[in-house]
């Protein structure tokens, strides 16, 4: 599936000069072919490849002398690595917390020097609409690597990523199952482990015998996964762990379970379920803490280093336990 491959001549050139002058990278100054032989080669016309080259010298890799030529800037001086940050949100609604993270990857202390962030964010205004602004980004955009935040895309959308000229990164989870044969690069935490530590420290807190767990929608990956190590740590610890979903939670659904279980939520709660939840019930909800982002970066940035050694990388990120209603 080769779904951007439909580029003008302009952009053809374009791309093909980037990867020469990233090949032929060097520590000293490289002349450059003429315009009128580089023409020949591309089977284009000059005002092609003179507007190709204009583009490629606002971007500082080439330096244009008049009755010289043009020569390719040497690799200590170049524009660094441009990275773009692709985040989505649906109409009417803002950006929410959890891709708005990713935004400070761009930002100091976490932005690493020689790295240039361009942040583009989707409205998501019907299906379809990702694909579409993709396309329309990738003709004028030139990044080295795209860094999208996978829960939002579909199976069709994830294929369509990885058949890009454009190496991307995938941050966080797929909503979706995502066949094991697909090469990507990704970097999401151990959802499992959260699940998993978060039954280990409340039992440790409060020894429990029963807790209720809202566990999220099962078709999503993320909550599945930390579903499975909420469950199977409670098990071995001889917890009876009862689970809901958030759209089953009733007035008076909780008068079932044992008066003095806790609740742990894997999901934010909104204001119309909240008001379902007896107020004498202690209510617990995860947060990663913030200096969780330090190893998470580091590894996108690891990534960006090894582009063709695709990886998913599956960190077990710093977090802390929070009582939202005692």
């Amino acid at each position: 599936m080769r779904a951007f491959k439909t580029l003008t001549k302009g952009e053809q050139v374009l791309s093909a000069l980037r990867k020469t002058i990233k090949k032929n990278a060097a520590a000293t100054e490289l002349p450059l072919k003429g315009v009128r032989e580089l023409a020949r080669e591309y089977n284009v016309s000059p005002r092609t490849v003179v507007i190709a080259l204009d583009r490629l010298e606002e971007e500082h890799l080439i330096r244009r002398e008049q009755g010289k030529g043009t020569f390719v800037r040497p690799a200590q001086t170049s524009r660094g690595r441009d990275i773009t940050l692709l985040l989505t949100y649906k109409t009417g609604q803002t950006l929410n917390p959890y891709p708005e993270n990713f935004l400070r990857i761009a930002q100091a202390p976490y932005r690493r020097s020689g790295y240039n962030f361009t942040v583009r964010l989707v409205e998501l205004v019907q299906p379809g609409a990702f694909i579409i602004e993709l396309k329309r980004l990738l003709g004028p955009l030139h990044s080295d690597a795209l860094l999208i935040c996978a829960p939002s895309l579909s199976l069709e959308e994830i294929e369509i990523c990885l058949h890009l000229e454009t190496p991307v990164i995938f941050l966080g989870d797929f909503a979706c199952d995502v066949p094991e044969n697909l090469p990507y690069n990704q970097v999401t935490g151990d959802n499992y482990y959260i699940g998993a530590e978060s039954i280990k420290r409340l039992h440790e807190e409060r020894h429990l015998r029963e807790l209720i767990l809202i566990s999220g929608p099962q078709d999503r990956f993320y909550y599945r996964d930390f579903t499975r190590g909420a469950m199977e740590k409670a098990a071995e610890l001889g917890i009876v762990l009862n689970r809901i979903e958030p759209e089953n939670i009733r007035s008076g659904c909780f008068s079932a379970f044992n008066k003095d279980a806790p609740i742990l939520s894997a999901i934010s709660l909104p204001d119309n379920v909240m008001k379902n939840i007896p107020k004498n019930r202690n209510l617990y909800h995860y947060r990663v803490q913030e200096q969780a982002n330090i190893p998470f970066f580091n590894a996108v940035y690891d990534r960006f280093e090894q582009l063709t050694d695709f990886r998913r990388i599956n960190l077990k990120l710093e977090f802390e336990l929070e009582l939202i209603r005692r």
